[in-house]
């Protein structure tokens, strides 16, 4: 375990190697349903019981770090009832040696002196011993990881997140490209209107500024 000299310095070289974070999550006696579009909709499926998993990450590089590995041991969900018929049955895994499976979709991973969040991760699959045509998936919500560059709370002697958060939700999302792309296209529109306006002449080549003006006096 890494543990901060000071309140903003880590030894990088002490921290260089292999962690691995054994995670047990006890699910409420009655389960927690796992609805479609939130809280409000239908239910799918109920996790029961206990999911029990470990979370491995390489420092390999000074002042960065990566998940490298998910591994989970047990994991249960059966039918919602009263929901849509989602499952027919019960799916668990339990296993004495966690099952392994790459992380890369999840893209968890940061340098100092950054933290790691996201709101939604995507989800790592397993295989259900007996039943192909089924896996369990694991993900993560409001999930935030630092390794080091902690923050020390002197009087209390705990250690907090910084304040440097790396977000899993790039700068640039498909929505906000989506709204550039539209804006660059109504300036367009807009600049080559004003152009056109701009480029409209009136048929003066007849008028000799020397001779008097024509004034046309219109009654009703």
């Amino acid at each position: 375990m890494c543990v901060p000299e000071s309140r903003y310095k880590v030894d990088a070289a002490s921290v260089r190697g292999t962690y691995t974070f054994a995670i047990s999550v006890k699910v409420d006696p009655a389960g927690v349903e796992v609805k479609t579009e939130g809280q409000e909709g239908t239910p799918l499926f109920t996790i029961v019981d206990t999911i029990s998993f470990r979370l491995t990450f390489n420092t390999t590089m000074p002042r960065s770090w990566e998940l490298v590995s998910v591994g989970l041991s047990e994991m249960s969900v059966e039918p919602a009832k009263g929901g849509e018929k989602f499952l027919d049955e019960k799916l668990k895994i339990s296993s004495a040696q966690p099952i392994e499976k790459d992380p890369k979709l999840m893209r968890v991973y940061t340098a100092d002196p950054y933290a790691f969040g996201c709101s939604d991760t995507q989800a790592v699959f397993f295989p259900v011993q007996g039943k192909k045509n089924y896996q369990l998936g694991l993900a993560f919500h409001n999930l935030q990881v630092q390794l080091y560059g902690l923050h020390r709370e002197e009087e209390k002697n705990l250690l907090k997140f910084s304040r440097d958060v790396n977000d899993c939700v790039g700068t640039f999302s498909t929505g906000s490209g989506m709204g550039i792309f539209v804006a660059v296209i109504l300036a367009s529109i807009f600049f080559f209107a004003f152009a056109m306006l701009n480029s409209v002449q009136t048929m003066d080549r007849f008028d000799d500024p020397k001779q008097k003006q024509i004034v046309i006096n219109v009654k009703e």
